[in-house]
């Protein structure tokens, strides 16, 4: 999210867990980061197939296989009690919680990782999400912050 927020440049500077020289800090807490797909049993069969010939043909038949096949699957994210303090400790903003839930058809693997692949790309959508969510939000105290 650091990265992010920085790569966003949603504030001049965003650091983890380091307040030192920090004007702002912003807290919240991780509820749910939550992934689940479904398991093809014919799919993965014809994905195994293709992995028969193995070494690098095989490799890249498996991998030619996976390229289009997909599963239905669910992630979900959420943030709550999302804020912004001055670094005195006084509240400026209190973003609230900022959900997401992803149900869709997502591609698959032979190793069976691709959940994790696929929750990683979707916190990737949720965080350009809570990016530009926290910015429109902030426009509504940009002018009313106090000097720190």
């Amino acid at each position: 999210m650091v990265k992010h927020f920085n790569l966003a440049k949603l504030f001049t500077h965003t650091n983890y867990n380091d307040t030192t020289g920090c004007d702002y800090y912003l807290t919240g807490t991780l509820n749910k980061f939550y992934g689940e797909q479904q398991y093809s049993d014919a799919k993965f069969a014809a994905i195994a197939g293709s992995a028969i010939f193995g070494g690098v043909l095989g490799g890249t038949i498996a991998g030619i296989a996976t390229a289009n096949i997909k599963t239905p699957g669910k992630i979900v994210i959420e943030i709550s009690d999302l804020k912004l303090f001055r670094k005195d400790s006084v509240l400026i903003k209190d973003f609230g919680s900022f959900y997401k839930e992803y149900k869709e058809e997502f591609p698959v693997d032979l190793n069976c990782w691709c959940i994790y692949r696929n929750a990683n790309d979707k916190l990737n959508d949720f965080n350009t999400q809570l990016t530009e969510k926290i910015r429109a939000d902030m426009w509504s105290i940009v002018y009313l912050l106090p000097a720190p």
